[in-house]
């Protein structure tokens, strides 16, 4: 998906992005690079930022962090770098291609079927079942990382079936570029499970789903890091972002978006 999707452009001018009071406009628009799992919480922070620097506005770019990463090497203009987990961050660090990166929120993974559960999925043991169709995030996304590392957690834990993690994957019928195509393929009934984040079920997608828990002690919980690209030509502005990011009120956006605490 490389693709800058502009979702909104926060400013008092444009419809559908907040309630701001103010009438400043925009002097300084920085672009965001975030995971596709924050297509729904980062308008609303963007929108908060506007609201107390009136004078910053906020395009994004939604995508798998390993595709984020791939646009950022090659040159894609970019002020803000938010990843799904520490592996893909690590990798610009190690380029110099971000300054100095903050853990801002986790997440965690569930398991969701569609409306109907046509498979009649109850447990994530199920998901070895025989002729159950499986979607996940392909290995490279964070989400499809650690969808792989819990499946390998669940078939150490007592009752588990024999061939637990082979079966499961064998029963995997399509790997997306990104989290958010997985619920959207849930949603529409296209698989019978799939492995998302938690913070998944409150996006419009995921209230179209039923979710199954997975056991603490096999979940895998992800660290998302933020930072400001190295080749910002924005600087201040990206570093207001992060600082509203990691702030109470960005905080408690995150929280209500079911996102977990930064620690």
């Amino acid at each position: 998906m490389k693709r800058l999707l502009a979702a909104c452009t926060v400013a008092v001018a444009l419809a559908g992005c907040g309630n701001s009071t103010s009438t400043a406009q925009p002097t300084t628009t920085i672009t965001v690079f975030a995971a596709a799992s924050l297509s729904s919480v980062f308008p609303a922070i963007a929108d908060g930022l506007h609201k107390t620097h009136p004078e910053i506005a906020v395009r994004f770019n939604f995508a798998g962090s390993q595709t984020l990463v791939t646009q950022i090497e090659s040159g894609a203009p970019a002020d803000v770098f938010a990843s799904a987990d520490q592996a893909h961050m690590n990798a610009l660090t190690s380029e110099s291609k971000v300054q100095a990166p903050v853990v801002f929120t986790r997440n965690k993974l569930v398991i969701i079927v569609p409306a109907t559960n046509p498979a009649s999925i109850s447990q994530p043991f199920d998901l070895a079942r025989s002729g159950v169709k499986l979607d996940v995030a392909a290995p490279a996304v964070p989400a499809g990382a650690s969808a792989r590392i819990m499946l390998a957690k669940l078939a150490a834990q007592p009752g588990a079936p024999p061939g637990f993690v082979a079966q499961a994957m064998h029963n995997v019928v399509s790997q997306e570029d990104n989290v958010e195509a997985v619920v959207t393929r849930i949603a529409l009934g296209e698989a019978d499970a799939g492995i998302v984040y938690v913070s998944d079920l409150s996006t419009p997608n995921g209230g179209k789903v039923h979710s199954i828990a997975i056991p603490d002690a096999a979940n895998v919980i992800n660290v998302y890091p933020v930072a400001v690209v190295s080749s910002s030509s924005h600087t201040a502005a990206a570093n207001q972002f992060v600082d509203f990011l990691t702030g109470s009120e960005g905080q408690d956006l995150l929280r209500q978006h079911d996102f977990l605490a930064a620690k």
